[in-house]
Formats: C-alpha cells, structure tokens, sequence
C-alpha cells in the first residue's frame, strides 16, 4: 500500500461515523491555483468550520493535501492519487479543501466529482508567478521534517533561482501556472463555481458568503464574522513579507514589458477565455 494511502486510513476512520449521522448530505469540495488567494480561501474554510465546532449546525471540513505533504507525499505522488477522488465521492456531509491546484486524478474522475457543490478561486497565470517568486524564494515555509524530497526540492529551487531576476523566474515558470488554469478548464462543470481573484478581492464578505451558498454550508454569523476577521488580513508593501500587495495586475509592475507581450502571446486563447 502506497504511503499516501496509508495517511488516508489512519486519519478518515470518522467519517463512516459522520456518514451515519447525516447520510442525506454530499460532500463539497474548494479548490485554487498556487499564488492565487488559496491561503485565503482555505483559510476562511477552516475558521469557518472551527467556529462551529459544538454548534447544531456544525459541518466537518478536512485538507487532506496539508495532511498528506507534511507526511511526506510529494506532488507528482499527490497529482496521480485515485484514492482521493474516490474517498471524496464515497464520504459525505464533509467539506474537502486544501487543494492549490487540480490533481490529474479529479480529471479522470470528473463526471462522478460534477455531482458535488464545488468552488474554484483563480488569478491571472502572470500575477501568480511573480507572487511566487517572492513567496517561494524568501517567505514560504519550509516543511518541518526538511530531510523530505518536497522540503529538499523547494531547497535546491532557491539556491538555483537566488541570482535570477523575476522575469527570467516568470519566463520559466508561466507553463506550470498556466498549466493550472487549463486544468481548471478541463474540470469545469455545472456544480463547478469559478471565482476570479481580480473579482473578490476587495469584496472578500460577498465572496465568502456566496461560497456558503453555493456550497450549501451552514450559516452562523459570529462564527462568519469570526473567520473574515482572521483571514481578511491587509496586505502592506513589503516584498519581503509573506503578504506583500496583493492587488491585481502586480505584474505590471514587476515584469518588463517584452515579457508579458511574449506570455500573452503564447497563452492568448487561454488568457482569453478568462480576460486575462
């Protein structure tokens, strides 16, 4: 048995409990793209859920890419896992969140996934690299354990891209962000709500609220007004800080003009489905 899997066993023996005290609920799923507001966003589902912890109206949320990365999982392990479709479709009247970008595996199993509420936050690709530029190379966390391959994979990165400027960065890592947006194409469907980052980031209450609508989640206001108050963090202006600006359009500023002309021109068809 994969180590993945493993992880899964140990940690979701509960939810046969929860399946038998509320059978008539199905599961819910948020998704995002790496740089894109997903901290924010699955940040907002945990609090949220926290809140109601001991509530009537209570639902159980679980991140099980966190659960599985900090024991060790990488990515291209993670993207290809089967067992975690199939879990989110089996279990119910549970919140799955967590995932920064669609794994291969929700692909294939897309047309049994369109039965669930689902919501997806995106960002222009541009904006996303040059926010991981910073947030990867000086801000972001290594994993505790950094013997792991991801903790040393993340190491090796910044010692490769420490001298490079941002738009050589940006030129050789757009196809992975990009890459997300048309994984987030591919899965789009009918329960499938897609937000756009440029849209709700200054409309953070509206956003919020019309996920637990969309999600059907239930509703308690102190413990909404709760969560907004800890995610709703005001982003400075120092690059060095893990939330630098956060407005769109950031690359503007950041990257030469040739440089966004050339990724414009590669990814117009893509760009444009999105306004971007």
């Amino acid at each position: 048995m994969k180590k993945a899997d493993l992880i899964i066993n140990e940690n979701f023996n509960n939810l046969n409990l929860i399946l038998q005290e509320k059978p008539s609920l199905s599961s819910k799923v948020v998704l995002g793209v790496h740089k894109g507001g997903s901290t924010m966003l699955h940040s907002f589902i945990r609090v949220y859920s926290e809140g109601l912890r001991g509530s009537s109206k209570k639902f159980c949320a679980y991140n099980i890419p966190s659960m599985l990365f900090q024991g060790g999982v990488t990515d291209e392990e993670f993207d290809d896992l089967s067992t975690i479709p199939k879990l989110i479709i089996a279990k119910k009247a549970a919140c799955f969140y967590g995932w920064r970008q669609i794994p291969i595996s929700f692909l294939r199993f897309k047309h049994r996934l369109a039965r669930l509420k689902a919501v997806c936050l995106i960002r222009d690709p541009k904006d996303c690299a040059v926010s991981a530029y910073y947030s990867f190379l000086k801000t972001h966390r290594l994993p505790k354990d950094q013997t792991t391959k991801a903790a040393q994979n993340i190491i090796q990165q910044r010692k490769i891209w420490a001298e490079k400027s941002t738009d050589e960065y940006v030129l050789a890592n757009i196809k992975r962000f990009a890459q997300e947006l048309y994984r987030v194409t591919a899965f789009a469907h009918p329960s499938l709500r897609i937000y756009k980052y440029e849209d709700v980031w200054l409309n953070k209450r509206w956003f919020f609220q019309d996920i637990i609508r969309h999600l059907e989640l239930p509703y308690v206001e102190s413990s909404f007004e709760n969560a907004m108050n800890k995610v709703d963090i005001k982003p400075g202006t120092d690059k060095n800080e893990h939330v630098r600006k956060g407005s769109p359009g950031d690359h503007k500023e950041k990257l030469t003009q040739s440089t966004i002309t050339m990724i414009d021109n590669d990814y117009r068809s893509l760009f444009d489905l999105y306004g971007y």
